[in-house]
């Protein structure tokens, strides 16, 4: 059996400083470590979230064949659903994952298609959340809180990437976003 460990010191915490503290130091001076800090913020390429701009072409030459065309379809089913209207006096987990849905199916094709009809739809969608999950009397709403978040976050990042979205839309839906959970 192995002695156990001396408890830190005073003494022995400095001696692992003198001995941490170049190297440490020496993150900064690394030559990529200076590249990154001098570029400054990165601007955000969209879409980002669930697909990348490179994946778009994919889609259009794949959309029309099998399996491709049946999730196609189902994009184009979910997208034209009707809207819900939530409830007031309760979040409602339902009617917003459904509208997040919605969102996101109607986001996708707008962005692949350049479709208006189809941002507009999003928007509509995207406009329904609310953060009040204070409201909410279900024990279990944390497990029901990803598809309201995660589809609606998506369907933001898509209307970013076909360019029908302003960056004022996105920072209000992507408020209310950050504010549910």
């Amino acid at each position: 059996m192995k002695p156990p460990l001396p408890a830190p010191t005073p003494r022995l915490c400095a001696l692992g400083l003198l001995i941490f503290a170049p190297q440490l130091g020496g993150c900064a001076s690394d030559p990529v470590a200076k590249a990154l800090d001098s570029a400054g913020p990165v601007a955000p390429t969209y879409p980002h979230l669930m697909a990348t701009p490179d994946m778009r072409e994919v889609v259009i030459e794949r959309r029309d064949r099998a399996p491709y065309d049946a999730v196609w379809g189902t994009l184009l089913a979910r997208s034209s659903e009707e809207l819900r209207a939530p409830a007031t006096n309760n979040w409602d987990h339902s009617a917003h994952g459904t509208n997040a849905s919605i969102a996101q199916a109607s986001a996708f094709i707008a962005w692949v298609d350049d479709d208006a009809e189809a941002a507009e739809r999003a928007k509509a969608a995207l406009d329904t959340l609310v953060a009040g999950i204070d409201l909410s009397d279900d024990w279990d709403l944390n497990i029901r809180l990803a598809c309201p978040v995660i589809c609606s976050a998506n369907a933001v990042d898509l209307l970013q990437a076909s360019g029908h979205a302003t960056d004022a839309e996105a920072a209000a839906w992507n408020a209310v976003i950050g504010n549910i959970g």
